[in-house]
């Protein structure tokens, strides 16, 4: 991936949504070579090709995210909650299913609920458990908390499972994130080795992102639905990665 394409994927994920006429404009480079970007960043999985236009894939508008492949995100976020237990601190990361798994922990009792989502705070407003929202920098065209300040908290707070987001996974890099700040706060988490489950859909096995999360051994699991190929199944079985099926219809 050149720089041109770097900057478009910031761009995208700063605004949510880019026409060709601007990026080219912006970039100083033709249509013709904007259109080309595009499909091979949407190709990628960095960004979501529409007509004339890209959109970030991540945005403000979690509800809308979380409307895409919603049977298995569901299914996912349902699972996830099988693994929290009364009384646990837990972080959970602003991906659209920690959003759907909310509606679950109103089972939960006595929870303290760690996030850097401004999206999850607000899913979490009623309830009876204790919400700590880490300080930062509000990512632009996000509602995430990103930055040093981020990490710092993150750093000085106590919780005993984390519950992460993948946006891709290949067998030498292992969960990579397609953007940095994310990724930084992810690593923060990873860093205060809790037993960890990443959540995501089989289609993010065939993904790579240019920026890896951190190597972890602590204890947790891959949930992901039963789209998965053969293929991932043996590779993150050949790594000891723990891997928990739900089946969702397709």
């Amino acid at each position: 991936m050149n720089m041109r394409q770097h900057e478009i994927i910031r761009l995208v994920n700063q605004h949510g949504k880019m026409s060709v006429s601007e990026l080219s404009h912006l970039t100083g480079v033709s249509y013709v070579t904007i259109r080309n970007d595009l499909n091979y960043l949407s190709e990628r999985g960095n960004l979501r090709r529409v007509h004339g236009s890209a959109l970030a894939l991540e945005g403000s508008h979690i509800k809308q995210r979380v409307r895409e492949n919603f049977s298995a995100k569901e299914g996912i976020a349902a699972s996830a909650a099988g693994f929290i237990e009364d009384g646990d601190s837990i972080y959970l990361d602003g991906c659209s299913i920690n959003y759907l798994l909310l509606k679950h922990l109103t089972e939960k009792r006595q929870l303290t609920i760690v996030t850097a989502s401004q999206d999850l705070v607000i899913g979490l407003k009623g309830t009876s458990h204790r919400v700590i929202l880490v300080g930062g920098i509000l990512q632009k065209g996000m509602d995430d908390v990103v930055g040093d300040l981020a990490c710092l908290c993150i750093n000085h707070l106590t919780f005993n499972k984390a519950f992460i987001g993948i946006k891709g996974w290949d067998k030498k890099r292992g969960f990579s994130e397609s953007d940095s700040a994310r990724c930084a706060v992810k690593n923060a988490v990873l860093a205060k080795g809790v037993a960890t489950w990443f959540l995501g859909e089989a289609r993010r096995f065939s993904q790579v992102h240019d920026f890896p999360l951190a190597a972890t051994s602590v204890p947790g699991a891959v949930i992901t639905d039963n789209a998965l190929s053969p293929k991932y199944r043996e590779l993150l079985a050949a790594q000891q990665i723990k891997l928990s099926i739900v089946h969702t219809p397709h």
